[in-house]
């Protein structure tokens, strides 16, 4: 199974850094990001195609299936982790005021807001039923959806714990390759790959040079008590593309 994450393009509220409103919109760069994800996409056959329903992502996800004219599957499990109350403001405030939670980062919430671990267990029934399900072992799968789901997705996909978020950036229009094959007997293998593309694009619209495309690979495999892939650890920040 072949599984390709994808974020949204650039928002306002990315910007300025700033917490997403519900309805924020691609800055003319966020446009300019999902065009180029499109066209870098557009070779890959794709059996199913998910997708957060929150316009962003909606805008992203159109983009993308030009080239594939397939059903988009939009799936409430797949939008942002609800922040109502913060919708707008600033991200380190944000980011501050959920380190103080006495009880974990993670579980930090106000009364009108989604907490890291809410979002993350609905995150993970999408996961199990779509990524874990059988019937779709052998296929390749779309997912348009946003930063904080993607890392959720990763932390499900190795079996980590919550604070394994911290260690993981995923930039705008990024797309994770998260590629499983399962054998019997009790072998699941992995590999991901992060997708770092030659070029960037300024915010004035025109294209700035950057180091030639490079990608990162993190593998194992487990069963039968071999070991495989890579045999490293990732590094501190996973270096997702930067489109």
């Amino acid at each position: 199974m072949d599984v390709y994450l994808v974020r949204h393009g650039e928002t306002y509220s990315n910007q300025n850094d700033l917490v997403p409103e519900v309805n924020g919109e691609l800055t003319y760069r966020g446009q300019q990001q999902i065009d180029r994800l499109a066209e870098q996409l557009k070779g890959i056959h794709f059996d199913t195609i998910y997708a957060s329903p929150l316009p962003r992502t909606r805008k992203t996800v159109e983009t993308v299936n030009k080239y594939h004219n397939l059903n988009v599957n939009f799936d409430h499990r797949l939008e942002d982790i609800h922040l109502t109350s913060w919708a707008g403001k600033g991200m380190k405030e944000y980011k501050l005021a959920r380190a103080g939670c006495s009880s974990g980062w993670f579980n930090y919430y106000r009364e009108e807001d989604e907490s890291y671990v809410a979002a993350y267990k609905r995150v993970k029934g999408f996961f199990e039923d779509v990524i874990e399900n059988p019937l779709n072992f052998g296929q390749a799968i779309l997912i348009a959806t946003h930063s904080d789901v993607i890392k959720s997705l990763i932390i499900n996909f190795l079996d980590e714990q919550l604070d394994f978020a911290k260690k993981i950036k995923v930039d705008n229009a990024a797309v994770v390759h998260l590629s499983l094959k399962y054998e019997e007997p009790y072998h699941k293998g992995y590999r991901i790959v992060f997708d770092c593309p030659s070029e960037k694009i300024s915010s004035g619209g025109g294209s700035e040079s950057a180091e030639s495309g490079t990608g990162y690979s993190y593998g194992s495999s487990s069963g039968s008590g071999s070991e495989g892939g890579s045999g490293e650890d990732p590094p501190a920040t996973l270096p997702f593309g930067t489109f």
